[in-house]
């Protein structure tokens, strides 16, 4: 319900029939306030909290309450269930009846009381033999790099110079050999000389 609906009643009312209420109001000559002011003096209205105070006052049951008392006029309606003398012995006797072991249970059991495989050893040992040794570091790219580098490398400034003194050497041999031709042509050459010279 809204604001207009308690001011106005919770009822529609056709506008063209007359009730003693309307006549009344029709009949007033003031303004909107006072005709309401009026109403709600002639009838009384109940809050929420007044109703609900009310109904209490009438010891309804609650829904739970109901509910409980429909449950327990179900319980009273169960059929009984009699027993009979080897149910009534089953029951008794739920603790020394023989455990019947599924399939899988059976195979379990008879796994453990079997010995090790091969495999199982081996990877039981290789277990215990990693947990004793220390990890191995990881080598980084730059170590292994380095690693895989030859021992004796040979920078290209060392190379360059050895190419210098190769060059130099031959310039030095390439001149010893003109000083020894120079030498040898200053003495006097003999005919055989002359021959074999003539044969290069």
């Amino acid at each position: 319900m809204g604001f207009f609906s308690s001011l106005f009643g919770t009822h529609s009312e056709n506008a063209y029939t007359s009730s003693p209420t309307r006549n009344a109001i029709l009949a007033h000559d003031g303004t909107g306030v006072s005709r309401y002011l009026e109403i709600q003096t002639t009838t009384p209205s109940l809050s929420k909290v007044d109703k609900y105070l009310k109904s209490q006052e009438l010891n309804q049951p609650s829904g739970v309450a109901k509910y409980l008392a429909r449950q327990a006029i179900n319980e009273r309606n169960k059929p009984v269930v009699v027993l009979t003398g080897v149910a009534k012995y089953l029951n008794n006797n739920k603790d020394s009846a023989p455990v019947v072991k599924s399939g899988v249970e059976r195979y379990l059991a008879s796994q453990i009381n079997t010995p090790m495989s091969g495999v199982a050893k081996y990877m039981l040992k290789k277990n215990v033999a990693d947990r004793h040794t220390p990890p191995k570091q990881k080598t980084t790219s730059v170590e292994s790099y380095l690693q895989s580098r030859p021992e004796t490398t040979t920078s290209s400034v060392s190379k360059y110079l050895a190419r210098q003194a190769l060059v130099t050497a031959s310039q030095a041999k390439a001149e010893a050999i003109a000083v020894v031709n120079a030498v040898v042509e200053s003495v006097a050459v003999t005919g055989v000389e002359k021959y074999l010279q003539g044969q290069r």
